[in-house]
């Protein structure tokens, strides 16, 4: 029965097109092309009104309101992570975190292996587990959240970049050659 199903979700080619936007890897993001909601319409989503009368409901817009950020990858570390500071001095690690994916293609009984990059930030004492534990091709299972920075570039356009802030991380295999 599982297989069965199992089989069904690999043979649906929409199930794959909808994790492949969340890889940076090949994925150009149009910003100018997406539309954002306004402040009022996301108000208005996280305050509507409960319909059963024994909910007690807050004035506060979004208490109550359930939302999730969560990721989850196991995959192989790409470049030996670096430490740095943040502009408020706060020390945290970042590292490429490679991930495969094998789609087939209806044309070929051979499947095609994408390689996505995730770039990966940790703080505090997780930064420190990293930088004296990690290295190049170990592999490792990440747990975090997804999040966003904005910049300029030097011509005025707006850069949004995302990345994966670590909250949990277990070595799930080492890379013997690298090691001392």
């Amino acid at each position: 029965m599982a297989s069965n199903g199992l089989k069904l979700f690999l043979s649906t080619k929409s199930s794959f097109k909808i994790f492949r936007p969340l890889s940076m890897s090949g994925v150009k993001m149009m910003e100018e092309n997406v539309v954002k909601p306004k402040a009022e319409e996301v108000n208005k989503l996280f305050n509507e009104e409960d319909k059963h009368e024994d909910v007690k409901r807050s004035n506060s817009p979004r208490k109550g309101a359930y939302s999730m950020n969560r990721l989850e990858l196991i995959g192989g570390v790409a470049n030996d992570p670096i430490q740095r500071v943040s502009s408020r001095n706060v020390e945290f690690t970042t590292f490429i975190l490679a991930t495969n994916i094998a789609q087939r293609n209806s044309n070929s009984s051979e499947p095609r292996v994408y390689v996505d990059f995730h770039d990966v930030m940790a703080f505090g004492g997780m930064s420190a587990y990293i930088k004296n534990n990690c290295k190049k091709g170990d592999r490792l299972f990440v747990t975090g959240r997804l999040s966003y920075s904005e910049r300029f570039s030097p011509s005025g356009d707006r850069i949004k970049k995302a990345y994966v802030v670590a909250e949990r991380i277990n070595h799930v295999g080492f890379n013997k050659n690298k090691r001392e």
